[in-house]
């Protein structure tokens, strides 16, 4: 996974992402948009979309982002499905 700033590559990165964000922002919302899904079980499904983030910090910080991200999804052989890359970027900060 790589966010901004924040290149995610075991799960005790991620675990440290997480904990960073429990402790510092103190509400955040995810807008949606234009979201397109291609492929199958097989060929693997990738994933584009649009997110504004909008969060506030318990310092009273507050974020307004716009961020594109790409997926490439896989299904197991349980049918769960597994996030097999991500990429976040920012498109603007508002």
């Amino acid at each position: 996974m790589y966010f901004p700033d924040f290149p995610i590559k075991s799960i005790e990165d991620f675990e440290r992402w997480y904990s960073n964000v429990i402790d510092n922002i103190q509400w955040n919302a995810h807008k949606i948009s234009n979201l397109n899904v291609s492929g199958s079980e097989v060929s693997d499904f990738s994933v584009s979309l649009d997110i504004n983030w909008r969060a506030k910090t318990y310092k009273a910080e507050t974020y307004d982002m716009n961020i594109h991200q790409d997926w490439i999804v896989k299904v197991d052989k349980g049918r769960n499905f597994i996030i097999g890359k991500h990429r976040a970027r920012v498109m603007d900060k508002q």
